[in-house]
């Protein structure tokens, strides 16, 4: 079984489809549902007429294609293969995200895993970061579940330590808000994805707090005006001066703060990495995450590094077999690859060093403003700090 979700754009070659369908092969022998999920940024035309993840694994075919999100015409499917009457084609929708639909969290139960519920509210991000394969896929649109959903769901399962897995939790403000008023009876921590945006509405801010918010993780992606002109960071730019007044904001409720970042825009140098870094330090920013900047299939970024002779790897870097993470997938402007990716990694290590740790934890306003907080500063900043260096 092949499930694909097309629609939303231009051509986006495929990301993790000849993977997919690779594994999709290899266990079509054993007496088990074999399942591969692509998002192909493509439209339905294109998929029809298109001939490339055959040719890539031409010993595997697609049973079935869902056009849309799964979870309406999951059980359906399920049905279909039971019965032996699998159709060819799915047609679903974008609509309300997880519908009626709640995971099945007892398969998870004594293996192992981090102690925090993974929970969706919204799908999605109105912006148009010229980078973001979010922002392709969805075309720059954001979609709520009920409110009550998503509480029935954390009552049942009787959830206490969640992060929502949003891409921008609170897009919708108002929506959000909402949320977050029910949230508070029920005495969860949270965290989630959000923008700078977030900061410019203080009762959003307040309501956050009160419902158990511990932090966030924001994309601050550079502290260059012209690298986020660059890039379309549209929120990131308001009123810019280099978050001074987002990252105090937050703090005086107390929130983490976590970082991300992105180096190979074409105003960087390993003096603005290296000045980056200084300022994730000296914010005492809870985390921090440093990150090759990755022209995705389908984006403005891609097509324009592609119409520049500036791809690496055949255009194709995702399936190309010398391809591997952490190295760089474009000529960036002032660096060169290799130092790209050096520059990055060292970012990382720099990050999380000893002293680095140590001296990020002593903040009383976030990182040592309650136990929890603390053990959970600590407990991460060792997690990344072993398994990201």
């Amino acid at each position: 079984l092949l499930v694909e979700l097309p629609e939303l754009g231009d051509p986006v070659g495929h990301l993790v489809g000849s993977r997919a369908l690779e594994l999709a092969g290899r266990l079509r022998p054993f007496p088990v549902l074999p399942l591969a999920f692509l998002r192909l940024l493509e439209s339905s035309q294109q998929v029809r007429r298109r001939r490339d993840l055959r040719s890539e694994a031409p010993d595997v075919r697609r049973d079935a294609v869902v056009v849309g999100d799964a979870e309406p015409v999951w059980t359906e499917i399920l049905a279909d293969v039971a019965a032996g009457m699998l159709r060819r084609r799915y047609q679903s929708d974008f609509d309300i995200p997880q519908k009626d639909v709640f995971p099945q969290r007892e398969h998870f139960h004594g293996k192992g895993y981090l102690p925090v519920s993974l929970v969706q509210f919204t799908r999605g991000c109105p912006f148009r970061c010229s980078f973001c394969a979010i922002a392709k896929f969805f075309g720059s649109t954001h979609r709520c579940r009920p409110v009550e959903s998503v509480v029935r769901e954390i009552e049942q399962n009787d959830l206490r330590m969640i992060l929502f897995t949003d891409d921008n939790l609170t897009a919708n403000r108002e929506r959000a808000k909402e949320l977050f008023r029910a949230l508070k009876p029920l005495r969860v921590h949270w965290a989630s994805q959000v923008s700078v945006d977030v900061a410019a509405d203080p009762e959003l801010l307040e309501l956050m707090a009160e419902s158990g918010c511990m932090g966030q993780l924001i994309g601050f992606d550079s502290i260059s005006l012209d690298s986020l002109l660059w890039m379309n960071k549209g929120a990131n730019v308001r009123e810019f001066d280099r978050y001074a007044r987002v990252i105090e904001r937050l703090r005086e409720f107390g929130f983490q703060t976590w970082a991300s970042f992105m180096f190979g825009n074409d105003y960087d140098t390993p003096e603005t990495v290296m000045d980056t870094v200084r300022f994730a330090v000296e914010n005492k920013f809870s985390l921090a995450f440093f990150h090759l900047l990755m022209p995705y299939p389908g984006t403005q970024l891609y097509t324009a590094l592609q119409r520049e002779g500036r791809l690496l790897f055949g255009d194709r870097w995702w399936i190309h077999p010398e391809w591997r993470y952490g190295n760089a997938t474009f000529k960036p402007r002032l660096m060169s690859p290799q130092e790209l990716s050096e520059w990055t990694a060292w970012a990382n290590r720099e990050f999380y060093s000893m002293q680095s740790i140590a001296s990020r934890a002593f903040d009383l306003k976030t990182n040592m403003r309650s136990l929890i907080k603390l053990l959970l500063y600590a407990r991460f900043n060792i997690l990344v700090r072993n398994t990201s260096t």
